[in-house]
């Protein structure tokens, strides 16, 4: 009972962990990518399409940050699934 115990710390802390690296990792490129598109060229050169591609680019820094999340939480999902299962057929023997 200890160790499932243990176990299911050791599952929370990795949780843990790899979301905070989820929220870390798109948000550091999103920054990178809001200072691009803050920047005085866009209203003083005229040249919009650069302005709308910066934009259309911070949309996908945010995309491809929810969907870092989601995979990590079917990620974590399947594991817990697959220990779960692996629990109860060794129950059942």
């Amino acid at each position: 009972m200890l160790n499932d115990f243990a176990i299911r710390r050791r599952l929370a802390r990795t949780s843990a962990l790899l979301l905070a690296l989820a929220f870390a990792a798109p948000t550091g490129s999103l920054a990178h990518a809001s200072t691009h598109s803050l920047t005085p060229d866009c209203s003083a050169s005229g040249d919009t399409l650069k302005c709308d591609l910066l934009g259309f680019l911070n949309f996908l820094y945010a995309a491809a940050g929810v969907l870092a999340l989601v995979l990590i939480v079917v990620v974590v999902l399947a594991v817990k699934s697959y220990r779960k299962n692996r629990n109860d057929e060794k129950v059942g023997s």
